[in-house]
């Protein structure tokens, strides 16, 4: 099975019933959902992960699946002769979770909406939103009395509802970690476990660039005031470079024939279980890294967290540190054992060669004692990593990009469910693959047990399938679809970013996986090659040795004015990187050319998110100064502080050493007039700058990379800013590397690109012709949300910001409305001069009438404000 063609596929095609499954037969048919599928330029692709987006009721009658693609929570009932898609809820923008509290209610977890959509599964309607922090992920029910805890990745916490009043403010719990997602509750409901999603792998970066003198930006990529640590003659080589990874020389060898790369020293090293960091060729650096030797503060310290532990009564809050890099889902055993199942990196091994095919483990991570002994193991147990390839018989049995995990109830099983591979595999109580993987649909995600009838149910996110498994055999019977609107482009192209069996030579990696969900792993890699020649790319020459390099986002990198890509500029364009697929992924041949412009495609199809720093709309009339663009006092830092940040200045124009010339005005890429899309060249209106040959950085995801501190024992992560993540992000305040100075608000609130105002120059297309290039950056009020029902239910002063927006920037958003209309469901879009265009050709409705009505008795309705392309659909 699971036999792609181009548009076909070979599969057992069942009657699926709640009970069991009527053979059919075997039979080509079309890929699920083609006849669905609209326009790219009508659909808007976070490619938001899914956190727990399946559940059952516990009467086991009911099935829950969010629809991400469709913004919808899709209801299937089961227990009669068939399992049937009996509703489909609108909800926010990009669901990502699904809880059931009871047989009648559910909560859903709109990603993009920063909000809870609370669902009648009697009435099948959205009865409440509920706002949360930033970028919410999960949700689960514990305590006594029973609160709902939700998990905020973006803003790194977790929020306390009182399920008794739900109009009282949440109690928020700061934790000490990037990206908090899965959750999960002890067998008792007193405990809640959070898992960071990008929990770091205690690596951490020591510079090994010269630091900015003279207004000189160093070979790196641009400017640093950090200073040269490993080159101090403290440090364990005594200051010689190139460090070399085999004793005394390189592996693979030099090759003589290159000139001295002028390219960044800059090494990676892991802490060790005895708290020494070490670098690959076993040289201890901890004098430099924590001993106060170099440029960090004597007892720094990356602690490494990775779950944290909630009292569900008390909120006393503890961790559980050293599990893992990328920890994707989380599941508590019977027995009360926690076990987490993700990914982590070997990054602190350097080039390519090394690397190839073997750069990442799948692993099971357990433990049953909070400060206890963790145990992680290799999920892959088959792959021999002295190889970069398997047989494709034994490729096929690897796991990849873990996203579920399910024990069965008495605690013998486990089921976890291959984003990447499209399978399922099985574990024992001790942690051991058992029996064969089980082949399901493209994507799987969800997964829940319906032990009574025997069944898992499977939810196959990039397919818009579910698949039932029958657990006796172990075997898929079904598979059934659901409405799902995703552009075939982006169907076609996604299975090259994370398919791990096509896209590995072991089955178990792919781009995705350090591209995690098109965005990053938070780490920083050396993929140079000692042995390599020197490049020529648009008439310049690089360097086989690269250095260190910070993992980048995918999002809409593709198209007019994103310049070359890499930091160094060193591809042409996209198609350069089939041979990654070959040389880092383990395949015996690149990526073919077909087969690439489809990952281009699909690429080409991403957006980023709403900035959470960025306000709606500026303050007072006139331009948007960069102050008047970010939301104070939301900036983490150090521990649980958050960052001062103070009043900033038009950050292109400001001072003479300016950012135009390299970065584009919109995106932050370097694809400008006069650098030959290149950094850092000389321009008319700039002095100090030399070619450096580096791309200037998509300045969109600058936000996403704060935690990195020289100067506290409380770093969440190991790697910040510039190329190689060498710059602390600690804002104008004591940070070592405070170059940033008063540029800060403009940088953190990018997305969108700088307002005209404050560069006028930057949009003289005759000079700057790449400058005012469109950008797939969703505005910060995208996803906003209010539902009333009744008259105690909504806050029309909540609902009169999002009608201002729509107002005056309605090439900004759009606005709907959904819900119980006329004794009916219905559908609405916002037309402008408060009037509704409704799912009826020719009727309109008044902004006035629908608000009575949801504030009466008519039935609870819910605004939502979205991309303006999408508003229709």
């Amino acid at each position: 099975m699971s036999l792609f063609t181009r548009n076909k596929k070979t599969f057992l095609v069942l009657s699926l019933f709640a009970g069991g499954a009527s053979f059919l037969g075997f039979q080509p048919f079309e890929l699920p959902n083609a006849g669905s599928a609209v326009p790219v330029n009508t659909f808007t692709n976070y490619e938001s992960a899914h956190v727990h987006p399946l559940d059952i009721t516990p009467d086991g009658t009911k099935l829950l699946a969010v629809n991400t693609a469709n913004n919808t929570l899709e209801i299937f009932t089961l227990g009669g002769a068939m399992m049937l898609n009996t509703a489909s809820i609108p909800v926010g923008l990009d669901p990502v979770t699904v809880r059931v509290r009871s047989n009648t209610e559910a909560w859903v977890v709109d990603q993009v909406s920063d909000e809870i959509s609370i669902v009648n599964l009697t009435t099948n309607t959205v009865v409440r939103s509920l706002a949360t922090e930033d970028e919410p992920a999960d949700v689960v029910f514990a305590g006594s009395p029973a609160r709902a805890f939700v998990s905020c990745a973006q803003r790194e916490s977790v929020q306390v509802f009182d399920l008794a009043n739900l109009t009282t403010a949440p109690t928020e719990v700061l934790l000490k970690g990037e990206q908090p997602r899965a959750l999960a509750v002890s067998p008792d409901g007193n405990t809640v476990y959070c898992a960071f999603f990008e929990s770091g792998n205690a690596t951490t970066v020591i510079n090994g660039n010269a630091f900015m003198a003279a207004g000189v930006c160093s070979p790196q990529g641009g400017c640093t005031t950090t200073n040269n640590d490993v080159t101090r003659p403290a440090g364990p080589y005594g200051g010689v470079v190139p460090v070399p990874n085999a004793g005394t020389g390189f592996n693979p060898p030099l090759n003589l024939s290159n000139p001295p790369s002028t390219e960044s020293n800059t090494l990676i090293v892991r802490k060790n279980a005895a708290g020494q960091w070490m670098d690959d060729n076993n040289h201890n650096w901890s004098n430099i890294v924590s001993g106060g030797a170099g440029v960090r503060v004597a007892g720094w310290d990356m602690p490494d967290r990775d779950v944290a532990v909630l009292n569900a009564n008390s909120l006393a809050l503890s961790y559980q540190a050293r599990l893992g890099n990328i920890l994707m889902a989380m599941a508590v055993r019977p027995s009360g054992e926690v076990t987490i199942v993700g990914t982590d990196a070997t990054n602190e091994i350097r080039f390519e060669p090394v690397l190839n095919g073997k750069f990442l483990r799948v692993n099971l991570s357990r433990f049953t004692t909070v400060g206890g002994a963790n145990t992680i193991s290799d999920l892959n147990p088959h792959i021999n990593y002295a190889n970069s390839s398997l047989p494709q018989a034994q490729r096929d049995l690897s796991i990849g990009d873990p996203r579920a995990i399910v024990w069965k109830a008495d605690g013998t099983k486990a089921y976890i469910t291959g984003m990447g591979s499209n399978n399922v595999v099985m574990i024992n109580a001790s942690g051991v693959r058992v029996g064969s993987p089980i082949e399901v649909g493209e994507g799987p995600t969800g997964l829940v047990l319906d032990e009574t009838r025997s069944r898992a149910y499977v939810l196959n996110k990039f397919e818009g399938t579910v698949s039932a498994v029958d657990l006796g055999t172990d075997k898929e019977v079904a598979r059934a679809n659901f409405f799902d609107p995703t552009p075939q482009v982006i169907k076609a192209g996604r299975k090259h970013l994370y398919n791990t069996h096509l896209g590995s030579g072991n089955g178990h990696i792919a781009c995705g996986s350090c591209h995690v969900d098109t965005r990053w792993d938070r780490l920083g890699w050396d993929l140079g090659d000692p042995s390599g020649s020197m490049t020529l790319v648009d008439g310049k020459n690089f360097h086989p040795m690269k250095g260190v390099k910070t993992t980048q986002f995918l999002i809409d990198i593709i198209g007019r004015g994103r310049g070359n890509l890499h930091w160094r500029g060193d591809k042409d364009g996209f198609a350069d990187f089939a041979g990654a697929f070959q040389n880092l992924q383990g395949l015996a041949a690149p990526k073919p050319a077909n087969e690439m412009q489809e990952f281009q495609d699909f690429l080409a199809a991403t957006w980023y998110v709403p900035n959470p720093y960025r306000t709606f709309k500026p303050s007072g009339a006139g331009s948007q100064s960069p102050t008047a663009r970010l939301n104070p006092s939301r900036v983490r830092g150090t521990g649980t502080t958050f960052q001062t940040i103070q009043s900033s200045v038009p950050l292109f124009v400001a001072v003479n050493l300016n950012c135009v010339p390299c970065h584009n005005a919109q995106t932050g890429r370097g694809d400008l007039a006069g650098n030959g899309q290149v950094a850092g060249g000389i321009a008319a209106n700039t002095t100090g700058f030399v070619n450096n040959r580096n791309m200037a950085a998509d300045l969109r995801s600058v936000y996403r990379k704060n935690g990195f501190f020289y100067n506290s024992t409380e770093s969440t992560s190991g790697f910040g800013m510039m190329s190689d993540g060498v710059m602390e992000t600690l804002f104008n305040q004591s940070g070592i590397t405070n170059y940033l100075g008063d540029y800060q608000a403009e940088l953190l609130a990018w997305s969108g690109g700088i307002d005209p105002a404050n560069c006028p120059q930057c949009f003289v297309v005759a000079n700057f012709p790449f400058s005012a290039t469109a950008v797939q950056d969703a505005l910060p009020g995208v996803g906003l949300r209010q539902t009333f029902n009744g008259a105690a239910i909504g806050s029309v002063t909540q609902l009169n910001v999002m009608l201002d927006l729509v107002n005056t920037r309605p090439t900004e958003y759009g606005m709907i409305v959904k819900g119980m209309y006329g004794g009916e469901m219905r559908g609405f879009y916002y037309t402008g001069s408060n009037n509704y265009q409704s799912d009826i050709t020719g009727q309109t409705v008044t902004h006035a009438l629908l608000l009575a009505s949801a504030q009466g008795s008519g039935g609870a309705l819910s605004w939502t404000l979205v991309q303006p392309t999408t508003r229709i659909r």
